[in-house]
């Protein structure tokens, strides 16, 4: 399988299995979201995100964004939360 794009080869030329093969082991970190507040369901999750994430792909995939990143008050990052939800 050829996964570099730059060569002119175009993803409808591709396979599902090979671009799936390109998004679990790609460097990016990818989440795919079925639009849809409040929920935003993680419908499929990069490898490469998974390996950031101390969760595995069963406890992320079907679930609620916002429930696969809950809120801490004490972390900074967590806060940001809000910001997230306006832009989704």
């Amino acid at each position: 399988m050829n996964q570099d794009l730059s060569i002119g080869l175009q993803p409808s030329e591709l396979s599902y299995s090979e671009l799936k093969s390109i998004f679990d082991h790609g460097p990016s970190l990818n989440m795919v979201l079925k639009p849809g507040a409040p929920d935003f369901t993680v419908l499929e999750v990069s490898g490469s995100f998974l390996k950031i994430l101390p969760r595995k792909r069963d406890e992320v995939v079907g679930r609620a964004f916002f429930d696969v990143f809950e809120e801490n008050p004490s972390d900074y990052n967590s806060r940001n939360r809000r910001a997230i939800r306006n832009t989704l």
